[in-house]
């Protein structure tokens, strides 16, 4: 159903607040906190929470060419967020469960009102899946953007050390750089995996077997549901810990099956 606020649809005002967060987040993240930013926009055809090898949100950063932040952008109109989607929360949720840095995040201030001009990242507001509240989000509770973007660096979930481990994982060697682009669910599932300490204590060239490993294999989802996502998601965690195990106790004789552990095209 197509949502309609003041004459406009609300993929198009989204859009557009999605441009404003990204512009005042990369300026507060270089200019305040010292660090370089990059953005990605996720096209509509490349987002879909389902399918672990598109994009998880609607913009996907790095803070500090370590720390990703992911951000899901509502449009707030009253106390309400009109695209509030049930299903897509439940596998936000369950990203967040599986340490993945993902985010809502809207207006803190009121769009009847009148954009302010002085929009910076404290015009926003942001929070956790977890923390949202439906709907009517519970915004006495949450942060704004520039807080978030601060306490994602200094403390929580994955902190910055945690995140140089997760990026070493992508960059175990030079034809494996990362790159922005690649981050859909299935790269962020992989550098906030429970196993990442468990990854990084591999040696050089099983490290990079299993980021291959990962890479060959895909999670495309049949439908955009939630139902779907958390098969793929099982999906995934089956072929981690297979991959995990198949390089801790090596046949000696690998099958053809087990090619894929050493080369793949990338995410």
């Amino acid at each position: 159903m197509k949502i309609i606020v003041d004459g406009l649809s609300i993929t198009m005002l989204e859009n557009t607040l999605a441009q404003s967060i990204n512009t005042n987040l990369g300026k507060f993240i270089e200019e305040e906190m010292q660090l370089a930013y990059h953005g990605f926009f996720s096209r509509d055809g490349d987002q879909n929470f389902a399918d672990l090898d598109k994009y998880c949100g609607d913009l996907v950063g790095t803070i500090g060419g370590v720390r990703a932040i992911v951000l899901e952008v509502k449009l707030k109109e009253g106390n309400q967020l009109p695209a509030y989607d049930e299903d897509q929360h439940r596998a936000l949720s369950a990203l967040e469960e599986n340490n993945v840095p993902v985010h809502y995040c809207y207006n803190g201030y009121n769009l009847r009102v009148g954009r302010p001009s002085n929009t910076d990242v404290n015009s926003y507001l942001a929070c956790e899946p977890s923390n949202l509240g439906g709907k009517t989000p519970k915004s006495a509770e949450h942060e704004t953007l520039g807080k978030v973007a601060e306490s994602l660096v200094n403390s929580g979930k994955g902190g910055f050390d945690e995140a140089v481990y997760s990026l070493a994982v992508l960059n175990i060697c030079s034809d494996l750089t990362f790159e922005l682009s690649q981050m859909t669910a299935k790269c962020l599932l992989l550098l906030y995996s429970q196993d990442l300490r468990k990854i990084c204590l591999l040696d050089h060239m099983m490290a990079e077997r299993l980021v291959r490993t990962m890479q060959a294999k895909k999670f495309t989802a049949q439908n955009k549901g939630s139902d779907e996502f958390f098969r793929k998601l099982e999906e995934f965690s089956s072929t981690l810990r297979q991959a995990l195990h198949t390089l801790e106790h090596p046949d000696p004789k690998p099958s053809q099956e087990d090619d894929s552990l050493y080369s793949a095209p990338g995410f």
